[in-house]
């Protein structure tokens, strides 16, 4: 069980490395096709989406890990499907109303944005255009962090590992091939090829997710296996 656990970690550990890595090295290629002022429309988006994720989190997964992971040693796994269904209606509502807020507070907000940083030479319309397409990402990464919770709290780093990894892959791949395509195939705006980087968040996202469902599913018949233990 201890080298699992600590396989597990080393997995993790890897995966978010290389989501870090891969997530400073895009920076480069993407700045040499949407430009300075591109990619500070880019930032702009993240700032409040940033903030907005954090609130609709406030640490439940965290939580769910920790009780996952206390049940499931006094061999109680239904406790740790029943945190994961109800987390996961919390994650889900929390998500659309901070996408709802994101959404709609997109004009005040883009004004604030500009007004306060007004170097990178983009308007208030073309800021309030990618805040309101990062903040579709709402709807899906809190639901995406109560699942990885839960497989952490189960003491499986793997598929949090391998959704950490997919999720940052599809959404580096969606950036860079859309901002291109966007920009020297279909000739159109850099306004419209930061707007395809900043919904690749939540492309990834659905990645991200996709994956966990899949692990989730694969293992159902065992956790069924083990809640059932519970009831002979």
């Amino acid at each position: 069980m201890e080298n699992k656990f600590i396989r597990g970690t080393f997995f993790l550990t890897a995966a978010s490395l290389i989501s870090k890595v891969l997530g400073f090295i895009y920076i480069i290629p993407f700045m040499a096709l949407v430009g300075e002022q591109g990619y500070a429309l880019y930032r702009y988006a993240y700032g409040p989406y940033t903030i907005l994720l954090s609130l609709s989190t406030v640490g439940l997964p965290l939580a769910v890990s920790k009780f996952v992971s206390k049940y499931n040693e006094l061999g109680n796994y239904k406790i740790g499907l029943t945190l994961l269904k109800y987390g996961m209606y919390l994650m889900v509502l929390t998500g659309f109303i901070s996408f709802m807020a994101l959404y709609f507070s997109a004009p005040i907000l883009s004004e604030i944005v500009v007004r306060n940083d007004d170097s990178g030479g983009n308007s208030v319309e073309d800021t309030e255009y990618v805040i309101r397409l990062v903040s579709f990402a709402l709807l899906i990464i809190p639901a995406m962090s109560i699942f990885r919770g839960y497989f952490q709290g189960s003491k499986s780093m793997g598929p949090s590992a391998l959704s950490t990894v997919m999720e940052q892959v599809v959404r580096i791949v969606v950036i860079l091939v859309g901002a291109y395509s966007v920009i020297h195939i279909f000739n159109s705006s850099i306004r419209n090829a930061v707007g395809i980087a900043t919904i690749a968040a939540f492309i990834g996202g659905i990645a991200g997710f996709i994956v966990l469902v899949i692990v989730f599913i694969k293992r159902r018949e065992l956790i069924k296996t083990y809640t059932a233990q519970l009831t002979q």
